[in-house]
C-alpha cells in the first residue's frame, strides 16, 4: 500500500502545478482544453461493511471533497481528488460502538458529451481507483490500515454547478484485538454518495 501512496502523491504533485497555472491563464469553456477545480459536498445515506462475520451499516452522513480535472480534449480528462466523510454511529450499536470517517484520495478519469446545444453544460462518466483510510473512535476496530478504493461517478454540470452520485466499494484491515500478534481481518465497504459542487476553471 505504501507504493499506492506513493504513486497517488506523484501524480498529485504533478497535476497540481498545471491546474494552478491554467486558472490564472485562462477561463476557458467546456470544449477549450483546460482544467477544472471542483470543490463538493455531498451525502451518503449509509455505508454499508463486511466486518466481525456479519453485514454493519451506518447512520446516514455528510462528506466534503475536492477535484481536479485536466482536459485532454472535449471529451477526456484526466485528474485526481480527495474526500472527508464526517465521523458517522454504526446503527448496530451493540455491535460496534464509536464512530467511522474515511478519507479517499484517487485518481480518474472524466468522460464527457454534450447536452444539445447548451453552452458549458455536460454529461459525464467519471472511473476512480485510489487508497482510502478508515478513522474509527472507540469502536471494537483495533490497529486499522488503509487499502484499496475504487468506483465510479455519474454525474451533469450546468455552467458551474456539478451534480453527481458516485458508488465507491473500498477495502481496509483490522485486528480484533489491540494485542501486536493478533490476526489481522479483511474488511469490504461499499457506499453511495449525492453530491453537488462549484466548478472553478
Amino acid at each position: 500500500m505504501k507504493r499506492v501512496i506513493t504513486v497517488l502523491a506523484l501524480v498529485c504533485s504533478m497535476l497540481l502545478p498545471v491546474a494552478i497555472a491554467d486558472t490564472r491563464q485562462t477561463k476557458c469553456k467546456y470544449k477549450d482544453i483546460c482544467t477544472e477545480i471542483i470543490p463538493m459536498i455531498g451525502v451518503q445515506p449509509d455505508i454499508t461493511m463486511s466486518a466481525f462475520g456479519k453485514d454493519l451499516n451506518t447512520n446516514a452522513g455528510f462528506a466534503v471533497g475536492l477535484e481536479c480535472f485536466r482536459y485532454i480534449n472535449e471529451y477526456f480528462a484526466l485528474g485526481f481528488g480527495g474526500s472527508y466523510s464526517l465521523p458517522r454511529k454504526f446503527r448496530e450499536k451493540e455491535d460496534s460502538p464509536g464512530t467511522i470517517s474515511f478519507m479517499p484520495f484517487y485518481v480518474s478519469a472524466k468522460l464527457c458529451t454534450t447536452v444539445g446545444k447548451f453552452e458549458n453544460t455536460y454529461m459525464f462518466l467519471s472511473p476512480r481507483v485510489g487508497y482510502i483510510t478508515p478513522i474509527m473512535r472507540d469502536s471494537n476496530f483495533k490497529s486499522t490500515k488503509g487499502g484499496l478504493c475504487y468506483g465510479l461517478s455519474l454525474g451533469v454540470c450546468i455552467d458551474y454547478l456539478v451534480f453527481q452520485v458516485t458508488y465507491l466499494v473500498s477495502e481496509f484491515t483490522y485486528k480484533k484485538s489491540s494485542l501486536d500478534n493478533a490476526d489481522r481481518s479483511k474488511c469490504r465497504c461499499s457506499a453511495i454518495a449525492f453530491s453537488v459542487g462549484f466548478r472553478f476553471y
